[in-house]
């Protein structure tokens, strides 16, 4: 048997190997060290042009320093670099910072640029802007992960942590074409650890605009310059914002014309795409308008939840908890509501939803004015406590239904010479249907006055 002496001897040379590489590389950090402390650090400035030679390769962008000190803090050396200024690819000045502190990373040179494990930044006023094409600017600086002109987002991506406090913050938005907003009190943190890179921002809007704002994203990333390798979520806090002041800088679904209210808004990415939005609701005094040619909703309070999620199932829009006050009126009891749908089919869904009450909204809302006629004549009552509608194509008809529903005090108003309708006098009921059902042993012949169709139910109290 010579195989294990064999295998001994290949892990000896190994070990040999491995031990003589080890040392080399300490040998080396070392060496690296000491050059630092001896030579580079106390000749720093007469070594300017060459640091700014090396920040313009690795930034993509042109860089001129005015002056540049180090000291040697703890284990690695501290930078200080003064008067730092970024051109654009026409060789224009596009940014500037007064001062730059960076502590330094050993994996400089390892990847031959330079690498921090710390960029602190203070003090600064800074532009950011959305062009009419969508890119995105910070002075000059094109800052579009992904894209080959935005090396500069890209390097700041490697870099260990950086802080920008203290800072005063302008947001044009030319696509939009926005007034300015100015941000005081900006602090910003981004700490990156390999693949996975954490983003919070705070500042202070204008008072009339909202109290101040923090956002939150988490965000990992396969490979940076591949905007479809980006998940992770995006958080954000706004506090007492005032919706119609809003509306000059962000656009919502049925943008309020009244109201002001908390929101706190979750976006999922996926793919470098968005997948789905969570929005936490506190709003009062709400009038907004929900189609063309209705009048306004208005709404003295609403609380919950609103939810949008999409997938290789479809799409699913959803309130959960949701609480709303008629004006002059309270908060009343909280209810689910949702609406899922694909190519194939569509499931509308409720629980604990109270039939009664809404009669003054039905104006305003979006939907067919014989539906919105039929309803104030019949007035319905009762409670939804479980609803599941689904049906298959683009619309219900009555060979492509199911329901499945719990109810209790179920009725309505009645219509022409039929009598008033109660359904479920008393206690809690279950109704089951599909298309083509046709036995109504044991349950109900209901006829329908609103819809003129006849189903069989089988109830169980």
């Amino acid at each position: 048997m010579t195989v294990f002496p064999a295998l001994l001897s290949f892990l000896r040379c190994a070990s040999c190997w491995l031990a003589a590489l080890t040392a080399l590389a300490v040998a080396g950090l070392a060496t690296a060290a000491a050059l630092m402390f001896f030579w580079v650090l106390p000749n720093i400035d007469d070594h300017r042009e060459t640091v700014a030679g090396l920040m313009s390769r690795a930034l993509g962008q042109q860089v001129t320093l005015e002056a540049v000190s180090g000291m040697w803090q703890q284990a690695r050396p501290e930078f200080r670099l003064q008067g730092v200024r970024l051109y654009d690819s026409q060789g224009r000045p596009a940014l500037y910072l007064p001062e730059f502190e960076a502590t330094f990373s050993w994996r400089s040179l390892l990847f031959l640029e330079p690498r921090f494990n710390r960029i602190e930044l203070q003090g600064l006023a800074l532009g950011v802007r959305r062009a009419r094409d969508g890119r995105f600017y910070v002075g000059g600086i094109p800052v579009n992960p992904g894209d080959p002109d935005s090396k500069f987002s890209d390097w700041l991506l490697r870099q260990g942590r950086v802080h920008v406090g203290n800072a005063t913050l302008t947001w044009l938005d030319e696509l939009r074409g926005a007034p300015p907003l100015n941000l005081r009190a900006v602090d910003f943190t981004l700490v990156n650890s390999r693949r996975n890179h954490r983003m919070q921002l705070s500042a202070t809007p204008p008072g009339s605009l909202a109290l101040p704002l923090a956002v939150d994203a988490q965000l990992r990333a396969r490979k940076v310059s591949d905007i479809k390798t980006w998940s992770g979520t995006v958080e954000a806090r706004l506090t007492d914002v005032s919706f119609p002041e809003l509306a000059a800088w962000l656009q919502v679904p049925y943008q309020p014309r009244r109201g002001r209210g908390a929101l706190h808004v979750r976006f999922d990415v996926a793919g470098g795409a968005l997948t789905g939005a969570t929005a936490g609701l506190d709003l009062r005094n709400i009038e907004t308008l929900l189609g063309e040619g209705l009048p306004p909703l208005r709404l003295e309070q609403v609380q919950g939840q609103a939810l949008w999620r999409s997938g290789p199932d479809g799409q699913r829009v959803a309130f959960e908890k949701l609480r709303v006050a008629l004006p002059g009126g309270s908060l009343e009891a909280p209810f689910n509501a949702g609406l899922k749908w694909n190519a194939a089919s569509r499931e509308i869904s409720a629980e604990a939803f109270q039939l009664s009450g809404w009669q003054s909204l039905l104006p305003s809302l979006p939907m067919d004015d014989a539906l919105r006629a039929r309803l104030q004549t019949l007035q319905p009552q009762g409670r939804l406590e479980t609803l599941l509608f689904r049906w298959t194509g683009a619309q219900p008809g009555l060979e492509n239904f199911s329901v499945a529903s719990r109810f209790s005090g179920l009725g309505m108003k009645a219509v022409g010479t039929s009598p008033d309708w109660p359904i479920s006098p008393g206690g809690s009921r279950a109704m089951r249907a599909r298309a083509g059902s046709k036995s109504t042993r044991g349950g109900w012949n209901w006829i329908c006055p609103a819809c003129s169709v006849s189903r069989g139910f089988r109830s169980t109290p």
